[in-house]
């Protein structure tokens, strides 16, 4: 959802940016600036919100892989890992 906003506030501001300057029109380029920067905003948060995502997922497959390696070793005649 974050990164859909920012890519769509994104767009939209460069598009009133580009537009607002080849019209020299002041108004439309200030609001062109202030929703692209909050475009910006919003996909920094999403990429925040990715990472934290994979980070979680990281942690979770490791523990997970490390139960099936402590449920292996014993079986496989390898010493246990901590």
């Amino acid at each position: 959802m974050l990164l859909t906003a920012g890519v769509t506030a994104f767009l939209c501001g460069v598009v009133l940016l580009a537009t607002a300057t080849q019209l020299a029109h002041a108004i439309a380029w200030r609001w062109g600036f202030a929703i692209t920067t909050i475009g910006e905003g919003l996909l920094l948060a999403a990429v925040v919100a990715l990472l934290a995502r994979l980070w979680q997922s990281n942690r979770r497959l490791h523990q997970q892989v490390e139960g099936i390696d402590r449920r292996l070793s014993p079986s496989l005649g390898l010493p246990a890992r901590n």
